[in-house]
């Protein structure tokens, strides 16, 4: 099922919020990467790795610029270093063609700096997904394997676009299967 995972057809905006969390695979620590589509609310992708770290990042940027097809997105993120990184690498080595903006946590010590503040609302849109995320996860405290991490996570993705009903769509899911004769399928 998960190599037909990309192959979906997805109504992409020129707007992608990528962000991860931390998972345990056999009491072990391991980051997921969620791509969300930053208008429709979506995830367009995820990608499981060992390491929280700038080859990971490109990993799902990767993905996600093979989704975009060479078109020009805007991505957001947190202000991390792996990102920073992997968009370079993306740009140099793929050239993709990306507009980058980090958004802050915290502003330290006073600092403030609104300059990508305009951006903040896409990337909450990935932590309210992380929330929702975690309430199903948590019960599992730690997956038996890494295989099966990536099932729920692809298995999870799937409910959250197609079935979940989301309050911001208006109880519908922000995806909508419809048949053969185009009607829309309800759950």
């Amino acid at each position: 099922m998960a190599p037909l995972i990309p192959k979906l057809p997805l109504p992409l905006s020129d707007i992608v919020a990528i962000d991860e969390i931390y998972v345990k695979i056999k009491g072990k620590w391991h980051c997921l990467f969620t791509a969300i589509d930053g208008k429709h609310g979506f995830v367009i992708i995820q990608h499981l790795s060992k390491h929280r770290d700038a080859k990971a990042a490109l990993t799902i940027l990767q993905r996600v610029i093979e989704q975009y097809d060479g078109k020009k997105f805007t991505l957001v993120t947190y202000k991390a270093l792996i990102y920073e990184v992997a968009v370079h690498a993306a740009k140099v080595f793929l050239n993709a063609n990306i507009d980058h903006h980090q958004i802050k946590g915290l502003f330290p010590y006073g600092i403030v700096d609104y300059s990508n503040e305009v951006y903040r609302p896409y990337k909450n849109i990935v932590e309210r997904f992380f929330g929702t995320y975690k309430s199903y996860y948590k019960r599992h405290k730690s997956f038996s394997s890494f295989e099966g991490a990536i099932s729920h996570a692809i298995l999870y993705q799937l409910y959250f676009n197609y079935l979940k009903p989301h309050d911001s769509f208006g109880g519908k899911p922000p995806l909508q299967i419809t048949d053969s004769t185009g009607r829309i399928i309800e759950n």
